[in-house]
């Protein structure tokens, strides 16, 4: 009998323990503090060492308009979502330490120009459901994969929903080692999509994927007119220290995606110098209202072994009186092989170059138009520049326009 009854104690003792844990799992997050919960989310964070879920059972604001919160390390991630419609405030900044999903929850960015999640490297997911607020003067937060300023060694961002200013795959400021990838596949963001920094150096390689019905828009905000666009490397910023990016970029845009912003391969300033290699792949029913320069606004490109390559497929369509090209937009020289080609029933209402708009290309360069319909000039040469190097336009199949230039001509399929 005194065996039996030690081992149903040791059994409940077992039990009472596993409970214990488990209900370590999840905390409740109240900045009133009601019913127990914790007032403020690093505390919340805090109490799940191994991770877990924080819900959000009442409106909370994170640090003050003078001083972000950076959350404590822990070794699990940690999913942050939200009851009776609760609101998560940033007042500031919210760095992290470890991984981080929120999904079912509102963000208010309280903050007219500081409103963002620094991710440390960390990964972070936006799921489903997230409903983003702007602050007084519209601005919505913003998501910084890498570091606001110092060395980071790599990141991955993924957003499902939500409202956002400008995402970078990379750091706002300092030195990034390592690769970068950001998975956007719905909400908008309004202003800037870069996969690198928004300056500083970056060797690593950028990744963009770009699905479903993810949105950017053109970018309104007269005061920080270098901000806009959809950017495969580092953005780079007018007056800032020269900065360098080295690696490969890759941009993959498919599903419903739409794009009012320019689609830049490689920078949006001249301050940036990209070596690598960039692929642009545009398919499914993707809608670009403006252009594609894949070596971005200014050149100062060097590829390495395949070059410029830009992809268009599916449905995909480009804007009205817009151009594709695989050099720059303004002056500058892009380096190395450039290549478009069109295919399916991808469309192009403007104009193909396989060198640059005004930019100069130094380099061999080569168009293949397998299907799709370019109303406009189709050229393996630059628009308003030189080109150096052998040209090539090989026609299989499509509709276009004239083709112009030095360039041998294929009729290959009659």
């Amino acid at each position: 009998m005194g065996k039996k009854l030690l081992i149903v104690m040791a059994v409940l003792c077992m039990l009472l323990t596993i409970s214990a844990f488990a209900a370590e799992d999840t905390v409740y997050l109240d900045g009133a503090g009601t019913n127990g919960a914790y007032t403020d989310l690093k505390s919340a964070v805090s109490a799940l060492p191994n991770g877990g879920t924080v819900i959000v059972s009442g409106d909370t604001t994170i640090g003050t308009s003078s001083a972000g919160v950076t959350l404590a390390k822990v070794n699990g991630k940690v999913t942050v979502t939200s009851e009776k419609d609760a609101v998560l405030t940033l007042a500031r900044s919210l760095t992290l330490a470890s991984e981080i999903e929120f999904n079912n929850i509102t963000i208010n960015s309280a903050h007219t120009s500081n409103g963002r999640i620094i991710c440390n490297g960390n990964k972070i997911t936006i799921g489903e459901n997230v409903v983003t607020v702007a602050a007084s003067n519209g601005r919505f937060p913003s998501i910084i994969g890498g570091k606001a300023s110092g060395t980071c060694t790599g990141s991955h961002v993924v957003i499902k929903s939500g409202t956002w200013f400008v995402v970078f795959g990379g750091n706002f400021a300092g030195t990034f080692n390592g690769n970068s990838t950001v998975d956007f596949s719905g909400g908008t963001i309004k202003a800037v999509l870069a996969g690198g920094n928004r300056t500083g150096n970056f060797t690593g390689n950028a990744t963009l994927n770009i699905s479903g019905d993810a949105v950017i828009e053109y970018n309104k905000y007269d005061e920080i007119a270098d901000y806009m666009g959809v950017i495969g490397g580092t953005m780079g910023f007018t007056g800032a220290a020269a900065c360098t990016f080295n690696g490969d970029i890759v941009i993959n845009m498919s599903g419903n995606a739409q794009s009012a912003a320019n689609i830049l391969g490689a920078n949006r300033c001249s301050n940036v110098t990209t070596t690598g290699d960039i692929t642009i792949t545009v398919g499914d029913n993707v809608k670009l209202t403006r252009n594609i320069y894949a070596g971005g606004y200014f050149g100062n490109v060097t590829t390495a072994d395949s070059g410029i390559r830009i992809i268009l497929k599916g449905n995909a369509t480009v804007g009205t009186n817009r151009y594709v090209c695989a050099g720059s937009l303004n002056a500058g020289t892009v380096t190395g092989y450039g290549y478009v080609e069109f295919n399916d029933n991808a469309k192009l209402t403007g104009a193909l170059y396989a060198g640059g708009y005004d930019g100069g290309f130094t380099g061999n360069t080569e168009v293949v138009i397998n299907g799709g319909t370019v109303t406009s000039t189709v050229s393996a040469l630059s628009r308003g520049s030189s080109i150096s190097g052998t040209t090539t336009v090989t026609l299989k199949g499509g509709n276009v326009g004239p083709v112009k230039g030095d360039a041998t001509v294929d009729l290959a399929a009659g």
